[in-house]
């Protein structure tokens, strides 16, 4: 069926408990309602990162990506989970400005053990960041966190910039 195919093409078997976490999977492991949109949408943004990813690890072995507006993290999550977790290059900065969500995704960072993950507190414009940052994400960043992720991608010469604009 269409939820098993979208499963597949993002769920490894060792994927299952980030979902799970992520609360995209039932503890049953079925889709819940709004997953299938949520699963499409990030593992399309995920593929469209790929090359760009590739290119950074193999010029930068320490590479840093920033994901800002961030929310509840499903986009750095994934990216962790897909790109960073079987290495040991890379690190993402998750920024948002809502500190419940910020305080609940270290937490499940530190459950997943998805330790070269940090998490941020605070306004884009007001955000510690790292010297040099290689991809700026943004996925359905609200308010002007979209233009304020541009603006800190171009002020930190980022490689890649990619951003999916908020309602």
């Amino acid at each position: 069926d269409s939820g098993s195919r979208l499963k597949s093409e993002l769920v490894t078997e060792n994927s299952v408990q980030l979902l799970k976490e992520l609360h995209l999977l039932t503890n049953q492991g079925q889709l819940n309602s709004d997953a299938r949109r949520k699963i499409k949408q990030v593992n399309h943004l995920y593929n469209l990162l790929a090359p760009a990813l590739q290119e950074i690890s193999s010029r930068h072995p320490d590479f840093q990506i920033v994901d800002v507006g961030a929310g509840k993290g499903y986009l750095g999550f994934m990216i962790y989970e897909i790109a960073l977790k079987n290495s040991t290059l890379g690190k993402i900065l998750s920024i948002e400005e809502r500190k419940e969500l910020v305080t609940s995704a270290k937490a499940m960072a530190d459950r997943l053990k998805f330790d070269r993950m940090y998490f941020q507190a605070a306004k884009i414009e007001e955000a510690i960041m790292p010297d040099r940052v290689h991809l700026v994400t943004a996925l359905h960043a609200c308010d002007t966190a979209t233009d304020d992720a541009l603006i800190m991608g171009i002020e930190r010469q980022a490689d890649f910039i990619a951003v999916v604009p908020c309602c």
